[in-house]
């Protein structure tokens, strides 16, 4: 396991330009424009992010997947799925609040609602039917 040193701090962030989609990311996934990852220049991959805008409060969990971004400022490049529920991609790079999230060494069944944007131990009667305290939310592992 590693040790990252920040729990949460704010950062640049972009998004992957669409001719990206369907090659092959540093961790050798395929990058889809519609799944919720992200590159990051350190962080292990498989890493569970939290990416929240400050302006509209909108966030999304993400996993790295790939190393980058190459320009200088940026810390994060995110799929244009998060970049769009976060509301930036008509700014294009937008001051971002990230979050390390917690890992665990088992493996629970997750479900995703249909605007991922909370996830669950047990499958929603309906989409987002409940509030979800971040921190009580179980996230998983490759």
């Amino acid at each position: 396991m590693s040790t990252i040193s920040f729990a949460q701090k704010n950062v640049k962030a972009s998004y992957y330009h669409d001719m990206f989609e369907g090659r092959t990311t540093s961790s050798g996934s395929i990058y889809r424009a519609d799944s919720l990852t992200c590159a990051h220049k350190s962080l292990p991959f498989g890493t569970r992010l939290k990416v929240e805008n400050p302006n509209n409060k909108n966030f999304v969990i993400v996993e790295v997947t790939d190393r980058g971004p190459f320009i200088k400022g940026r810390e994060i490049d995110l799929s244009y799925a998060a970049a769009e529920r976060l509301g930036i991609i008509e700014e294009g790079v937008a001051e971002v609040k990230m979050t390390m999230l917690p890992e665990y060494k088992f493996t629970p069944p997750i479900f995703f609602d249909k605007n991922a944007l909370c996830l669950t131990d047990i499958k929603p009667e309906k989409e987002c039917d409940g509030i979800y305290d971040i921190n009580e939310i179980l996230y998983t592992q490759k």
